[in-house]
């Protein structure tokens, strides 16, 4: 839907997107949004791409892939100019992958030169790193002002210290996913002080299984893994507040497709014992400890733990500190791990291309040695397809192979959930976000 961009049409042939950008908006700093602030953001993009971060990776070749040059028209059009067809780009590049900032805000580095400076209802008056961000409502932002003046964001990593301070009212609510962990809402919402919201939102948990070196370089064996897990049983440990899925692919996406969860451990046993020769295997299941400070991960590894026994795997837990852990995968050094994907945006290319391409980013960056010759040919028929039919087309060939062949083992979509103090007003959860524009503290 339209934000900072008024309208947008393309080309025939897919290559060519134009967009106008909103009259009037100016940045926090008072500067104007214009087509030269667009290319800007884009010269800065490519200048730092690939840049990772602890949220969502920056890069350009993977949310504008072909792209060859973004020129203005004048001083409200500019357009993007590919090298192939595009028909999905206003997919591609919607939440994470648009954002604009004003030029001011980079050294010529790329990076950030102090604060981010934006166009949004809000705008960034103090930054301490991993301690709190206050923000100050933008007076001159073009749409609905923020109800709420001043709002100071607090970092508090640990969950126990996040729910006392909010019972103790020195915050009033908490803010991103995972901050209210599910399996502790019910408990805190037996407190009438209190209220939670909840939206799907955009991220699968996953059994991801090292198929480089491996018994789980098998297809057989995931199959009978995936078999083996009651989603159900992992839903309560959420308390509710996730929605069991076998598919790669998340439920917010325009191309997602329903696919009836499978569980037969009967089923699982007979594979299983096929895959391993009746013999009885030692495997690691590595949990990293990002997952533990926001969900219930140890209790979840301990069922699946026992899920995996009658299948002959003797399944042994490990915890690993989040850098730790992500070493392990990236070198092949485990065979099961817990994981969350996050889906960036509305076009699943680049999460199939990551996962399921045999030279996919997080195929190589998780040891899953998925590699399959009709995977390859449809996405290169996606990059080719001129048009949003024949990319669903391929989308849900795509998601039909995934869910019979394991790339990854899909257990969930994760709830966006938060909680707050009941006399806020104003404040619910959203897909990615919050409403934090409107939230208002009641005298």
């Amino acid at each position: 839907m339209p934000v900072l961009a008024e309208s947008w049409q393309t080309s025939d042939d897919a290559m060519e997107w134009t967009f106008t950008l909103r009259d009037g908006v100016t940045f926090h700093d008072g500067t104007p949004l214009n087509s030269a602030a667009v290319i800007a953001n884009y010269e800065r993009w490519r200048k730092v791409s690939p840049k990772g971060s602890p949220f969502n990776v920056l890069n350009i070749e993977q949310s504008y892939p072909g792209l060859v040059e973004v020129r203005a028209i004048d001083e409200r059009r500019f357009s993007f100019v590919f090298n192939a067809s595009r028909p999905t780009l206003p997919y591609s590049i919607m939440n994470y992958s648009s954002p604009i900032y004003a030029p001011s805000s980079f050294d010529k580095d790329g990076n950030f030169n102090s604060k981010a400076i934006g166009t949004g209802p809000f705008r960034i008056v103090e930054r301490n790193p991993e301690v709190k961000v206050v923000l100050e409502a933008n007076p001159n932002y073009w749409g609905q002002r923020a109800k709420s003046q001043r709002i100071s964001i607090a970092t508090i990593p640990d969950a126990d210290t996040r729910l006392s301070a909010l019972r103790a009212g020195e915050v009033v609510g908490l803010i991103g996913t995972g901050s209210l962990p599910a399996d502790r809402a019910a408990e805190l919402l037996q407190d009438p002080r209190f209220r939670a919201s909840s939206a799907i939102s955009t991220s699968v948990h996953h059994v991801v299984a090292n198929g480089r070196s491996s018994v789980f370089s098998d297809a057989r064996l995931r199959k009978a893994v995936s078999l083996a897990i009651d989603r159900s049983k992992i839903a309560e440990l959420y308390s509710g507040y996730v929605v069991p899925t076998q598919n790669i692919l998340n439920v917010t996406s325009p191309f997602y497709r329903h696919y009836e969860i499978q569980h037969d451990p009967i089923e699982a046993e007979r594979i299983a014992s096929e895959a391993l020769d009746n013999k009885r295997t030692p495997v690691r299941l590595l949990v990293g400890t990002f997952g533990t400070s926001r969900y219930p991960y140890r209790a979840q590894a301990e069922y699946i733990q026992f899920a995996l026994r009658p299948l002959g795997l003797d399944v042994e837990v490990q915890v690993l500190d989040t850098s730790t852990f992500f070493a392990a995968l990236s070198k092949g050094q485990y065979e099961l791990a817990l994981s969350i994907q996050m889906t960036a945006n509305a076009d699943p290319y680049s999460l199939f291309k990551g996962y399921m391409s045999s030279e996919g980013s997080s195929n190589a960056a998780l040891s899953l040695g998925y590699a399959n010759a009709e995977v390859d040919a449809l996405l290169e028929r996606a990059e080719a397809a001129h048009d949003i039919a024949a990319r669903r087309d391929i989308y849900e060939a795509l998601q039909a192979i995934a869910v019979d062949t394991f790339p990854t083992i899909p257990l969930f979509t994760e709830k966006n959930l938060v909680a707050f103090d009941a006399r806020i007003t104003g404040y619910s959860a959203r897909i990615h976000d919050t409403t934090l524009p409107s939230l208002h503290l009641a005298d």
